[in-house]
């Protein structure tokens, strides 16, 4: 279809100003201009428009204007264009510069169909263009439909069609291959009927295209559906029209009396089908009949020609033959039109006419022409109004060749031109009407400068003008005449008009003074006036600018120059004037006066705001500016007054906007309200003021005229002209007829207009942000912008871009906005739409901006956005967790540090209590370990030969292994004191008889009760008793408190050991009682501390006690103690009887029983001498490496061993090991305790090296711990001996691992029958063993097999093999390799299959009597009897 490929959409809210019902009555006069009733604004590639031929136009959800040219694809926000074109390298730009459509899904998705033939999606979050299709290559298409479910449909131009539907966030698409398609329809239940050249198709639920209708040759050519009550119509090309019902579900043909050839078709009613064909014109179809008729029945003429016709929402049919007219018939009211739109002589030039129509919901249709301008057709006045391009007037369209049309959601009219770029029209001027005082030379400056406005009783309007006209009108506007003649031989400049109550008309000039004249007497001149000079002088008293008749009907004139005048006119040539104010050096400069309802006269001067009683003139109030005071005036000159219905004053100043004047009350002075351009005001020179009928204040300046309602604090700015002079109005040139009609004084003519009209429901236009940038770099565009945005610390410079969507005068768009969390309140409204903020703290902000509509409110729509600027490291979270950190450590290492000092001080303090104690303690021990030195050194100076006899001696030796026994128990005790401080000893429990225990330990200190005449008992509630108990620490226990009780009882006293087994309580209490001294109540807090003697006695070391707490409490135990009731003191043990008191790791090893370690106070286990014991001959072969850093223990060992064996020395650990590997030992003695390689270490070296890893060691050293015990042998020590030893103990160690490896190997070598014997220890040195045997074995019948072969084969060299083969086994390689061929050999025998020849060449021996004789030699027997043995059995 070719007609007027038009987009007939309803604008959802479009909003005239008033509707235009009464705007298209109006019609051009002489007087008055059409196209002035617009404000058209051109926008062009000057304005950033991509290209000034703009072929299609589009308003998306947001508000964005969207723009298709033939240089790209433009969006316009009132402020600027962001233009999209091909970009080369971006798969996700355009394809064509050249836009020919432009329609927007449900998903917010836009659909651009370029000159190439293809559409395209751009998708607005992301501000690219997004590929649609499957296989990214979209066919060709012509035609776009959007279903009511979201789905998109693209078809025509190419055969087939495409559905898209966007699901889960991406596009699914489905391609119908199918003749070409002509449409696609959506009937009301949402049935989707696709027409084709051929037939016609329907689409199921499923989404599977049916074949419902299809005729046989010739084919139906399938145009169009029109939808009916029940029933749908199908126009088809040249097969006539087809019917479906709808609940029947049935096809029929329609009769048809004439066969045409039809391109579209519309229903007039039900009965009547109206037809457009190809070539005959239009017809009408009776539906009932089948009957076909010419149109002109309808329209009264033969529309001829190809016809094409559309049927609008509200139920209007346009009829195009492209001839440049349109026919249009109303289906409701049952009329019909014929609009010429294009002249015969332009359409000849055009290759077509290229209507558009959109229709908005006001009925207001707007047509497109190429070639003839703009229309605008109005239904409910039935009037067309025309648009135009015309070279002498500025305010019309800017070209008649109009491509588009689009009337917005605020009711602007957008019209696209071809190489002209794109028009906006605001209606809302329509009810304005323009007039010019001289139309016939409007551009001549000053004729048309309205000066003075004024209504006289007789409802004619006064215009003067700046070149001295006057002009006088009807009061329905129309001009009578000049009044000139009132001014003969003269030209006053008149500059104010007052009317007083006996109908004479005041006129007052500027330099002429004032004249007077009578309604009834306007044909002759006026009576003229001059004003007095005032008393001070000067030539400004004719200068006459405001006229006021007060209350009693007096008229008071104002002067620029001379202050003001009251004048008394009592006709004729008598009048009499009383000056006021004219020698006053600041404020005889009069622009303005007025009489509120108080009374009270109100002066507008050049120097501020002057206020008086009529009554008194000369006692007056003045108000200036003052910069110091925010609520004075914000501007001394005064241009115009106005008091509201409501008594509110308003004062228009020059430069300082409008103010309200408030008066004082009670103790506040009077002051000021100001309004601007910050809140709203189109410029802050005021020039004029009105109150309309429904309280609103109209405010004209120098740009623009401003309704204001007081109330609501809203603006609303109007705009009359698209010229600068039309916008500018004269000061004081305003009027408010008694209508309610408001008439306004321009620098190009004047206005009326009807406020009361001008009423507009305006829409609240959204508020987007439009751009963010950082440090002046644009990086995101409007719908890129994310919910929040996250600034790093070095971005310190941002910029939000915002806009208001409200298009009427954009430039004139105020904003406001505010950071949260940063800002207190709002900034002051401003028509810059950047907001720039630097150097932000880091935290959360939240940015807000808001703006006003087109009539000046603020909208209550509002744009938002989160702005989270990042700290820098030293100022982030982890940062301050991180200084929190420090922080708290630092504090808590002053404390600890404080702590330590404070602990220092009393450690300091206690340290020297303590060394107090030490030195006593030392002292104390020095004495203890004198006394038994000293008894064993006089011993021993008694032993010294020929001194004494065998009786002595022994009692002398008796003494000194007491004494001995005595030193070690202290020793021990010490010991002890230091693994209990460093919570090291451990308990070793068994199941014992404590009962004997106790008693053993009671009866071993008989001799020494004795000896102090000391009466000791012991006494235990029963006879025996099996518990789990420590009986090494358990003797420690008892001995320390029997010591203690001997040593603090007198001769003659007692001491009783009291035990009792409490079954019941589940615990053994051991008792010790003594009549010694009691315990003073001041020292008993000290009995148990270290170090601490109460000194009652000369001897102790002060840790007995301490020692036998800590002992008991390992134990799971407790002590206490009292004083008896007479003297002395009872200890008390308890100890739990119970297994489960103590944990799995306090109970002794099973092995260990009866092995436990031995009591370091029992007495040694004397053994027999070492020189009557059988030892193996030579002793001498036998070598001991002695390994000891003391030299006198160390020359003592090798003494006492080298009676026996070769002794080796060394004297450090390092020169120990080395000696080892060097000299291979038979048997090592080491100390623990050694220089630069201790014991263990040694022993893990040994033990880890081959060719010393089958030589036993014997560890000796004073770490006699059971820990130290275990790491010994963990080493791999044969035996751990500790000190101090007995040499006869040490030297039975020694001859037992010696004597016990000779009997292994000896019965190796001399048991014939015994072959698998293990003679090694160490694994390493087993796999050895069994290295040699498996070589010997596999050369075993080899005679010629050498040392130097064996050492080969276990890769060995020949001195380290000889050295570890005869450390083994005792024998040389040779003697080894003989001694396993003879074991061999008796292994023969002993099967008893082999004679002895044969078995000699077996093993290896070429000799049978060679080999009888080494056999016989080593096992004492030949071979031949060791045969017959076998054999007898």
């Amino acid at each position: 279809m070719q007609f007027l490929k038009c987009v007939l959409t309803i604008c959802s809210s479009l909003l005239f100003t008033q509707t235009l019902t009464a705007a298209l009555t109006i019609r051009p006069t002489a007087k008055t201009g059409l196209s002035n009733n617009v404000c058209l604004e051109q926008l062009t590639t000057h304005d950033g428009l991509s290209q000034n031929t703009v072929r299609c136009l589009m308003q998306d959800k947001k508000g964005f204007i969207w723009i298709g040219t033939l240089n790209g694809l433009n969006r316009y926000d009132g402020k600027k264009f962001i233009v999209y074109r091909p970009e080369y390298g971006n798969p996700h730009s355009i394809s064509d510069t050249r836009i020919r459509e432009l329609h927007e899904d449900q998903h917010g998705f836009i659909w651009v169909k370029t000159f190439e033939g293809r559409f395209h999606c751009f998708d607005p979050t992301r501000e690219d263009f997004i590929e649609f299709t499957n296989d990214n290559k979209a066919p060709a298409y012509d035609q776009y439909f959007a279903a009511a479910n979201g789905d998109i449909w693209l078809y025509g131009h190419s055969t087939g069609c495409l559905r898209i539907q966007y699901k889960q966030g991406r596009f699914v698409t489905q391609q119908y291959n199918t003749p070409t398609v002509n449409f696609i329809f959506e009937d009301a239940n949402h049935y989707l009927w696709v027409g084709t050249s051929k037939r016609l198709h329907t689409l199921n639920a499923a989404g599977k295209m049916l074949t419902v209708f299809q005729q046989s040759p010739p084919e139906a050519d399938f145009l169009q559906t029109i939808p009916g009550k029940d029933q749908l119509y199908f126009i088809t090309r040249n097969n006539g029209v087809f019917t479906y019902h709808l609940r029947r579900r049935t096809f029929s043909a329609l009769r048809m009396d004439q066969s045409l050839s039809l391109t579209s078709g519309a229903l007039l009613n039900h009965q009547q089908l109206l037809l457009g064909t190809s070539r005959s014109g239009a017809f009408i179809l009776q539906l009932s009949t089948g009957h076909v008729t010419p149109a002109s029945t309808l329209f009264g003429e033969t529309i001829p020609g190809h016809v094409d016709l559309v049927k609008s929402p509200q139920q209007a049919i346009w009829i195009n033959n492209h001839s440049g007219a349109v026919w249009y018939y109303d289906t409701l009211q049952r009329r019909s039109r014929r609009f010429n739109l294009i002249a015969p002589q332009v359409i000849a030039r055009v290759d077509d006419d290229r209507f558009t129509i959109h229709t908005d919901n006001k009925d207001n249709t707007w047509i497109t022409t190429y070639g003839g301008g703009l229309y605008c057709y109005n239904r409910r006045t039935d009037s067309l109004q025309h648009f135009d391009y015309n070279a002498g007037n500025a305010c019309g369209l800017s070209s008649n060749y109009v491509l588009s049309v689009l009337a917005d959601r605020s009711g602007l009219v957008w019209v696209g031109t071809e190489h002209t770029g794109l028009n906006k029209l605001m209606p809302q001027s329509f009810t304005v009407s323009h007039f010019y005082p001289d139309p016939s030379t409007p551009k001549h400056y000053s004729a048309n400068i309205v000066k003075t406005l004024f209504e006289d009783s007789r409802g004619n309007i006064w215009v003067s003008t700046k070149n001295g006209s006057l002009n006088l009108y009807n009061s329905r506007l129309q001009q009578i005449r000049t009044l000139n003649h009132l001014f003969p031989r003269q030209t006053p400049n008149v500059y104010c008009i007052q009317e007083d109550a006996r109908g004479y008309i005041w006129l007052g000039t500027k330099g002429q003074g004032l004249y007077i004249t009578h309604l009834d007497s306007l044909q002759r001149p006026a009576r003229h006036f001059t004003l007095p000079e005032p008393a001070g002088g000067g030539n400004q008293n004719n200068l006459v600018y405001t006229l006021l008749q007060d209350r009693q009907q007096r008229m008071w004139i104002g002067t620029f120059g001379a202050g003001f005048n009251l004048a008394a006119y009592k006709g004729g040539d008598q009048i009499t004037f009383t000056n006021f104010l004219g020698a006053h050096e600041t404020l005889k400069d009069i622009r303005c006066l007025l009489q509120d309802r108080a009374g009270q006269i109100w002066a507008g001067t050049n120097n501020g705001l002057v206020v008086f009683n009529p009554a008194k003139p000369n006692d007056f109030k003045v108000y200036q500016s003052d910069q110091n005071n925010p609520n004075g005036l914000t501007s001394n000159v005064i241009k115009t007054l106005c008091e509201d219905h409501r008594g509110r004053l308003w004062v228009g100043t020059y430069g300082g906007g409008l103010c309200r004047f408030i008066p004082g009350t009670g103790a506040r002075n009077a002051y000021f309200e100001t309004y601007t351009t910050q809140q709203g005001l189109s410029n802050d020179i005021v020039n004029g003021l009105l109150e309309d009928d429904q309280g609103d204040l109209w405010v004209s300046t120098e740009n623009g005229l401003t309704r204001f309602n007081p109330d609501k604090n809203t603006f609303e700015v109007f705009y009359f002209s698209n010229s600068t002079l039309g916008n500018l109005f004269a000061e004081a040139s305003c009027c408010k007829r008694r209508n309610g009609q408001q008439l306004w004084g321009s620098m190009d003519g004047f206005y009326s207009c009807l406020p009361a009209r001008m009423k507009t429901d305006s829409l609240d236009a959204p508020v987007v942000l439009t751009g963010f940038s950082i440090a002046g770099t644009t990086q995101k565009q409007a719908n890129t912008l994310p919910a929040e945005i996250k600034l790093e610390p070095n971005q310190r410079v941002f910029s939000l871009e915002f806009a208001a969507l409200a298009f009427r005068n954009p430039q004139k768009n105020k904003y406001t906005y505010i950071l949260e969390n940063y800002e207190e309140e709002w900034n002051t409204p401003t028509s810059y739409n950047i907001a720039t903020y630097r150097n932000l703290p880091p935290g959360e902000y939240i940015f807000r901006v808001k703006g006003t509509n087109n009539d000046g409110s603020w909208s209550r729509q509002e744009a938002s956005i989160r702005i989270t600027v990042l700290p820098p490291f030293w100022r982030s979270n982890p940062a301050f967790l991180l200084y929190a950190a420090v922080i708290a450590g630092l504090f808590f290492g002053i404390r600890i540090v404080r702590q330590r000092i404070n602990r220092l001080q009393h450690a300091v303090a206690l340290e020297k209590e303590l060394t107090e104690y030490k030195l006593n303690f030392f002292t104390n021990i020095s004495h203890e370990f004198r006394t038994p030195l000293s008894l064993i050194v006089s011993a021993m100076e008694n032993l010294l030969p020929g001194k004494q006899s065998a009786w002595q001696t022994g009692k002398h030796l008796h003494i000194m292994q007491k004494n001995v026994h005595r030193l070690m128990r202290l020793i021990d005790q010490l010991l002890d004191f230091r693994k209990i401080q460093h919570q090291r000893m451990k308990l070793q429990l068994q199941e014992l008889p404590v009962i004997n225990l106790l008693q053993e330990l009671c009866d071993s200190f008989n001799d020494l009760a004795e000896q102090k005449q000391i009466h000791l008992q012991f006494h235990s509630n029963v006879p025996e008793y099996t518990m789990w108990v420590d009986d090494n620490k358990l003797d420690k226990m008892l001995y320390n408190l029997l010591s203690n009780a001997h040593k603090f009882t007198p001769a003659g006293g007692s001491i009783a050991v009291n035990v009792i087994v409490d079954e019941s309580a589940g615990t053994l209490q051991v008792q010790v009682s003594d009549s010694g001294i009691s315990i003073p109540e001041s020292r008993r807090e000290q009995i148990f501390q270290r170090f601490t003697q109460l000194n009652f006695s000369p001897t102790g070391t002060g840790i007995g006690l301490s020692l036998t707490k800590e002992l008991v409490e390992l134990h799971k135990g407790h002590i206490d103690f009292h004083n008896n009731p007479y003297t002395g003191v009872t200890f008390t043990i308890t100890l739990p009887l119970s297994k489960t008191a103590y944990t799995p790791e306090d109970l002794a090893a099973p092995d260990s029983e009866g092995n436990h370690p031995h009591n370091p106070s029992s007495l040694i286990d004397y053994i027999q001498d070492a020189t009557g014991m059988e030892l193996p001959e030579p002793t001498s072969r036998y070598k001991i490496l002695v390994i000891e850093d003391n030299p006198d223990i160390c020359d003592y060992l090798s003494s006492q061993l080298s009676q026996y064996f070769h002794v080796y020395t060394a004297n450090n650990g390092r020169e120990g090991l080395a000696l080892a590997i060097d000299t291979a030992p038979d048997l090592v003695v080491c100390d623990v305790m050694l220089p630069e390689m201790n014991g263990f270490e040694i022993t893990r070296r040994i033990r880890n090296e081959f060719q010393t890893c089958h030589i036993p060691v014997v560890l000796l050293t004073a770490l006699s711990s059971g820990e130290h015990q275990l790491q010994g042998v963990d080493a791999g020590a044969d035996a751990y001996i500790a000190k101090p030893f007995s040499t006869r103990f040490l030297l039975t160690n020694i001859i037992r691992i010696i004597e016990q490896r000779e009997k292994i190997r000896k019965r190796f070598s001399n048991d014939p029958g015994f072959f698998e014997v293990n003679i090694a220890e160490h694994e390493a040195d087993k796999k050895f063993l069994d290295r040699l045997h498996f070589i010997i074995t596999r050369n075993l019948d080899n005679p010629q097999f050498s040392v130097d072969e064996f050492a080969a084969a276990v890769k060995l060299g020949r001195t380290l093999f000889y050295k570890k083969v005869k450390g083994l086994t005792g024998y040389s390689p040779n003697e080894y390799i003989r001694l396993v061929r003879l074991k061999q050999a008796a292994e023969l025998l002993n099967t008893g299959d082999y004679t002895v020849s044969e078995v000699t060449y077996k093993v290896g021996m070429n000799d049978p009597f060679y080999f009888s004789k080494c056999f016989k030699a080593q096992f004492g027997i030949p071979p031949s009897a060791y045969l017959k043995k076998v054999k007898a059995g």
